[in-house]
């Protein structure tokens, strides 16, 4: 079976064991087990230094979103004050080109993305009662969706 969004995670494993063995996870960010990836070490730093789980797919998804709306804040140009306007966040978000968050994420392209989805992601497999990347890298990518 394949399982997606909050299934991701140690609670399967300690629930069912090696039972769960061969379950595959699919998803956008990279696998929680690839250590080399710098964006998996800064999220699972910051996780830790919140003290929160950072093993739920939940909490991935959450914090990779207020990370990308965080940086657009931060780049977004044409404001007089210290908070950038709407529209200015707005255009530096649909402006992204390669974004990755360290390699979080595969490369995020707006305003392509509107339209066609990512062809990357990233595989982990249940094994021995563990999780495992399936592959070396971080993303396997294919063809884009449209």
């Amino acid at each position: 079976p394949v399982v997606q969004g909050a299934t991701y995670g140690p609670a399967i494993v300690k629930q069912l064991g090696t039972a769960a063995d061969g379950l595959t996870y699919g998803s956008f960010y990279a696998s929680l087990q690839h250590a080399d990836v710098p964006g998996v070490v800064t999220y699972l730093a910051d996780m830790k230094a919140a003290g929160d789980d950072p093993t739920s797919g939940m909490a991935v998804q959450g914090y990779i979103g207020m990370k990308m709306f965080l940086d657009a804040v931060a780049k977004a140009e044409g404001s007089s004050s210290a908070i950038p306007s709407r529209p200015a966040v707005v255009r530096t978000l649909n402006s992204l080109n390669g974004y990755s968050e360290g390699g979080l994420i595969a490369p995020v392209h707006f305003p392509a993305f509107h339209t066609q989805g990512s062809g990357c992601l990233s595989f982990s497999q249940i094994q021995n009662g563990q999780w495992k990347p399936l592959t070396n890298k971080a993303f396997e990518c294919g063809k884009l969706f449209s």
